[in-house]
C-alpha cells in the first residue's frame, strides 16, 4: 500500500466511456503540476472484460492490465504517476460501450512545501 501526501487538492475530471476497441484519451495533462493518483474502472457488462491502460509521453506505454470481472469496479490507487505537459492516460477495452474510466488526478504547488 501507498500512502502519500498531496498538497493542492483534487481536480475535477469527467468520467469517459471506452466506446470503441481503439485506445481512448481519458485525461491530458494540462502542464507539470499533476499526479495521476489513480481512477476507478467499472464494467457493466455481464461478461469479463480486458481493460489495457497506457501512459503517453510520445509512444503509449502499458501502465496497467486488469481482466475486469462482470458487472464489477476496480479502484486503482497504489501506483501514482507525475505528470507532465501532454502527457496522455489512455485506456483500451477488449469490449466496447461496457467500460467507463474516472480518473483521479491531484494538482500540487511547487511552492509549497510538503511534510514528508
Amino acid at each position: 500500500m501507498i500512502t502519500a501526501n498531496y498538497v493542492g487538492g483534487l481536480q475535477e475530471t469527467d468520467t469517459v466511456e471506452l466506446t470503441t476497441t481503439n485506445a481512448t484519451a481519458v485525461h491530458t495533462a494540462t502542464d507539470n503540476q499533476e499526479i495521476l493518483t489513480g481512477f476507478s474502472i467499472a464494467n457493466i457488462h455481464t461478461s469479463a472484460v480486458l481493460v489495457t491502460c497506457y501512459l503517453n509521453k510520445g509512444s503509449d506505454v502499458v501502465v496497467f492490465v486488469k481482466l475486469m470481472a462482470a458487472t464489477s469496479t476496480h479502484v486503482e490507487t497504489e501506483m501514482p504517476l507525475r505528470l507532465r505537459e501532454d502527457y496522455i492516460f489512455k485506456a483500451t477495452a477488449a469490449t466496447a460501450n461496457m467500460i467507463t474510466i474516472t480518473p483521479i488526478v491531484t494538482r500540487f504547488d511547487n511552492n509549497v512545501p510538503t511534510n514528508n
